[in-house]
């Protein structure tokens, strides 16, 4: 079973892993705009980190570049759908 200093070393854990790969995603951007699963990966870190405003302006720019980006698409109506629920 987990503990409480356990469950806190998780989350610590789990969001150090998400600003990183945050970070790396940027970077990669900062190379190349033009890439819609960066763009599509990077909604799903900001989603993950709970910030679903930027998830949305990260799948929209997916969508911007490539309009039939499934995975975007999907991840777009799933934010959407999670947001309506709430």
């Amino acid at each position: 079973y987990r503990t409480a200093s356990s469950d806190m070393t998780y989350r610590q854990q789990r969001d150090e892993l998400l600003k990183d790969a945050e970070r790396s995603f940027l970077k990669a951007l900062d190379v190349d705009n033009s890439m819609p699963e960066v763009h599509n990966y990077l909604g799903k870190v900001y989603q993950a980190q709970g910030r679903p405003e930027d998830a949305r302006t990260a799948f929209g720019n997916a969508l911007r570049l490539d309009a039939d980006y499934g995975d975007a698409l999907i991840n777009l109506g799933s934010l959407e759908q999670a947001e309506n629920r709430m």
